[in-house]
């Protein structure tokens, strides 16, 4: 694909990158996306690293999304009260087992609404319906477990693969 295609991506990527909390009487809880290359394919910038800060990507790359969260109020936050939900962009892959988080439990969604956990997941109907792999993808999500305190921070990731 053409450099300004995988512009377009990676623009999309940052996107995506923007992840809903649950909301929570008179608490708030921030949260903060990174997104870094961690292997793949050298930029068209011969100077700049396989890895690290993304600021193009290309095919073949493994990007990681770190998402960090934060509760900035006085309040906790009632256990299983932070949500994160994260789509997927079109025209990557989610590399499979590398959804992570402390303390969180993980589902998946192949339409971006019901989720669950892979085993649960299948894509097509009728004779057409299989299992889902990672493949099929489309969003992610944590569920926090434990009570937020005040200010504590955790954070989750994943990883994507550009074709």
């Amino acid at each position: 694909m053409h450099a300004r295609r995988w512009r377009a991506v990676c623009a999309a990527l940052l996107s995506a990158a923007l992840a809903a909390v649950t909301p929570v009487a008179q608490a708030e809880v921030t949260l903060s996306t990174t997104v870094e290359r961690i292997a793949g394919t050298q930029s068209t910038d011969m100077s700049a690293p396989p890895t690290g800060t993304l600021t193009e990507v290309l095919p073949g790359d493994v990007l990681r999304y770190t998402i960090v969260f934060q509760n900035t109020s006085s309040q906790d936050v009632a256990a299983g009260s932070v949500v994160i939900t994260n789509p997927l962009p079109e025209d990557t892959v989610y590399v499979e087992g590398s959804a992570a988080g402390d303390r969180t439990s993980v589902t998946f969604s192949v339409d971006g609404e019901t989720f669950a956990a892979p085993e649960a997941l299948v894509v097509g109907e009728g004779a057409a319906a299989r299992a889902a792999d990672s493949a099929d993808y489309r969003a992610i999500r944590w569920t926090y477990q434990p009570l937020l305190a005040a200010g504590e921070t955790s954070e989750v990731s994943f990883e994507l693969l550009i074709p």
